[in-house]
């Protein structure tokens, strides 16, 4: 089945979401203070289509062996 998850995954451009654990914030927060929006934080939401779909195709005994407090693809 990995054989056919990966490769799907890679076409989307998302598998370093299975393999980083690193939260990127909306925001970057400068020496001084001041916040600009970061421009990765686009690329690390697209970690939430991914956790929807992991969770999506697993079956509820899958499901009941993965802790309810899950954030990202990588805690899946």
């Amino acid at each position: 089945m990995a054989s056919h998850v990966v490769p799907l995954i890679r076409s989307f451009g998302v598998y370093h979401h299975l393999t980083n654990d690193e939260k990127l914030s909306i925001e970057i927060v400068d020496d001084k203070g001041n916040t600009t929006p970061n421009r990765l934080y686009q690329l690390w939401d697209n970690d939430r289509l991914l956790t929807s779909w992991l969770l999506g195709t697993m079956k509820e005994e899958v499901l009941s062996m993965i802790f309810s407090e899950v954030e990202t693809a990588y805690e899946i």
